[in-house]
């Protein structure tokens, strides 16, 4: 009779209770209401992606992610050290993208120990370690909240490598393929089925009601710049920051002109996420857009900040660089308009035709230096006077996410 094999030993099971305990541990913590504040710019990507359709989304995060992060920080599991080079290699590259010395530091460090240290145990438990904390450092830039929120979610993601890597060390790479290809799986899809389950929100003001819901997997719905009014309807499909700004230029109290001392302008919304919002107003009152931007603020969807600065007049420093320009075309050229719609407290002058200026801009300019330095290009320059500007800054609170 055949004597039975003897067990293979497993190694570090500590690891995969303890990379099981930080995990869970870290993902129930993120479940504490006011400790997630939705500041995380891989959920701006899996929007945009699932923007374009659920299996791109699967796809790109859901599979093709995990297998290039598996074969970069765990490639070294099966203790050959031709592996263990290759997979210093690929983790020293993805950390140069936080900077040169970010990837030489992990290069020294994960050759020294596949070179170096002889035995396999040893050598096996220390590429764990490091690898855990390569992979931790390697996901900084996937959150952009708050300290405590951010701490939290990077330590789960050294739980979850030491699960991994006790998976690649007793078992081989596809182990621990199969497990983040499951993460991220199981993520998409609870995204889309939260997003797809987000009941419209329902508010009530001063002579109007307001429907607003998510867009994501509404592939029929057409963004519109400006809203469409049908009867005491109005409708609008876009971002709820642009929403507001084009409501209070279309009040009577807020209306924007080159001419007006008050600007409307918006920052980069926490989530690129799109709405419907359908706004009915009572038959019996006038449309007050403002109060449809005060209900949103109100219940904490926007927020709205004003302050008065001093203006800021446009004049013409050097008038042979004018150049006539084609007008429909308004986002290769920043004329006082834009640079108003950029929040800079800036006006110009009666008859000037900013259309006629090559004033050429492709960012965001934030600052007046910045400013004076765009337009001394164009042969312009700004001027101190004595107007005051209202500026009006929207920001977008909230996020779907949130809803589920």
């Amino acid at each position: 009779m055949e004597q039975d094999k003897p067990k293979k030993q497993r190694l570090f099971r500590w690891a995969l209770w303890w990379g099981l305990g930080i995990t869970i541990v870290s993902i129930a913590l993120l479940f504490i209401p006011g400790l997630d504040d939705g500041q995380d710019p891989v959920g701006d990507l899996m929007y945009n992606l699932l923007d374009k359709g659920f299996w791109l989304l699967l796809l790109i995060v859901g599979i093709i992610m995990p297998v290039f992060e598996e074969c970069t920080f765990r490639l070294w599991g099966n203790g050959k050290m031709a592996t263990g080079i290759i997979s210093s290699i690929l983790m020293s590259g993805f950390m140069m993208l936080y900077g040169w010395w970010a990837g030489l530091i992990s290069l020294v460090a994960t050759l020294g120990v596949t070179l170096f240290v002889k035995d396999r145990n040893r050598r096996l438990l220390a590429m764990m370690l490091l690898s855990s904390v390569l992979f931790m450092l390697a996901h900084t830039a996937n959150y952009g909240g708050a300290l405590i929120p951010t701490i939290v979610a990077l330590v789960e993601k050294f739980g979850f490598a030491l699960l991994a890597s006790y998976l690649v060390i007793n078992h081989n790479l596809l182990w621990s393929i199969a497990l983040h290809v499951a993460n991220n799986s199981l993520a998409c899809l609870a995204i889309y089925i939260g997003l797809a389950n987000i009941s419209p929100t329902t508010f009530s003001g001063e002579g109007h009601q307001i429907e607003i819901r998510p867009l994501i997997l509404d592939k029929n719905a057409e963004i519109r710049y400006w809203p469409t009014i049908s009867g005491d309807t109005l409708t609008y499909n876009n971002n709820l920051d642009l929403m507001a700004i084009n409501l209070l230029e279309w009040d009577s109290s807020h209306s924007y002109s080159y001419f007006y001392d008050t600007v409307v302008y918006y920052e980069s919304s926490a989530t690129h996420v799109k709405y419907n919002m359908q706004v009915v107003f009572d038959a019996d009152k006038p449309h007050d857009y403002t109060a449809v931007v005060r209900t949103l603020e109100r219940n904490e969807w926007i927020k709205m900040d004003t302050t008065v600065e001093q203006a800021y007049m446009i004049t013409v420093l050097d008038s042979t660089k004018r150049i006539e320009t084609d007008s429909s075309n308004i986002s290769m050229w920043v004329g006082a308009y834009t640079l108003q719609r950029d929040g800079l407290p800036i006006l110009q002058p009666e008859g000037f035709n900013h259309y006629e200026w090559n004033v050429s801009s492709t960012r965001k300019v934030g600052s007046l230096d910045e400013a004076r330095q765009l337009l001394e290009k164009a042969g312009l320059g700004l001027e101190p006077c004595n107007r005051k500007m209202t500026m009006i800054r929207i920001t977008t609170l909230y996020d779907p996410l949130s809803e589920m």
